[in-house]
């Protein structure tokens, strides 16, 4: 949508440059058309820019963020699927008709790459997806406080009390029906292997009383997903969703291992399927 919205005002700018200013002198060239659609292009990126900047700048950091307003949400999952097309990178995506119509669930994935985030972001349309993420991704210049006007929840793990603060945020968050997700490994494995899980991750599916959705990914650590407009593939799949009721008598250690292992046996299975997972 993004891409689309971008090339229409690109061709009317170009339009209007063409036969407004070029045209009138007599001097126009085939070449011109997409010289000036490539900077009519670049133009309308950055006035795309501009206005995320300033939308980021009407929003404190300080405030919490109960329920993100729609127009931030919008947008990142318009610039999430923007930047897949950039990257060129498609999606085999199975098991996708299990994901619950209902939203109020903790989606619990695997982390290899730092586009992970972002494709999943652009296959969950109308999720409002929100991570709760490293606090210093949340401290990077504007694109922190988006993402926290978003409803990303940084953990700041040098700070307990403040992590609480922001964990029972998210608790709030799942009880009144909105979609959280969180990396149970803490930190990127770059590479094939699942990294030991926190058992602490689980902990807010439980005080909500939310399900659990198990997601599998797999590919994005591999140098070819890093490289913008190279062909890439990767691979996602809902393993399982498991409902409060199956969750509520078990400990999180129970829990984080037994999802660890789902994930690693669907990974498993996956890279048997797929030569090129291997």
């Amino acid at each position: 949508m993004l891409l689309v919205f971008l090339t229409i005002i690109a061709s009317i700018l170009t339009a209007l440059f063409i036969f407004l200013v070029i045209h009138p002198t007599g001097n126009f060239v085939w070449w011109n058309l997409p010289v000036v659609f490539v900077a009519s292009f670049v133009l309308t990126f950055l006035l795309f820019l501009l206005f995320l900047i300033i939308l980021a700048a009407l929003h404190s950091k300080r405030k919490k963020v109960i329920k993100p307003k729609g127009i931030y949400p919008f947008f990142i999952y318009h610039v999430a699927v923007f930047l897949r097309w950039v990257y060129n990178i498609k999606v085999v995506f199975e098991n996708k008709e299990a994901l619950p119509k209902d939203k109020k669930f903790l989606l619990v994935l695997n982390h290899q790459s730092m586009l992970d985030p972002i494709v999943v972001i652009s296959c969950l349309k109308g999720y409002n997806l929100a991570y709760i993420v490293k606090d210093s991704l949340i401290k990077v210049p504007f694109v922190g406080r988006y993402l926290h006007a978003a409803g990303f929840l940084p953990i700041d793990r040098k700070n307990n009390r403040k992590a609480l603060e922001n964990i029972l945020l998210g608790i709030k968050r799942l009880e009144q029906g909105e979609t959280l997700a969180i990396y149970p490994e803490g930190t990127r494995s770059k590479g094939p292997k699942v990294n030991e899980f926190r058992d602490g991750a689980f902990k807010p599916a439980l005080k909500a009383e939310a399900s659990i959705v198990v997601l599998a990914i797999d590919g994005f650590y591999k140098k070819r997903v890093s490289f913008p407009f190279v062909p890439a593939k990767v691979f996602l799949k809902v393993c399982k969703v498991i409902p409060y009721e199956k969750l509520k008598d078990y400990q999180t250690n129970d829990i984080s291992e037994y999802i660890r292992n789902t994930i690693i046996k669907n990974l498993d299975e996956a890279r048997k399927k797929y030569l090129w997972l291997q």
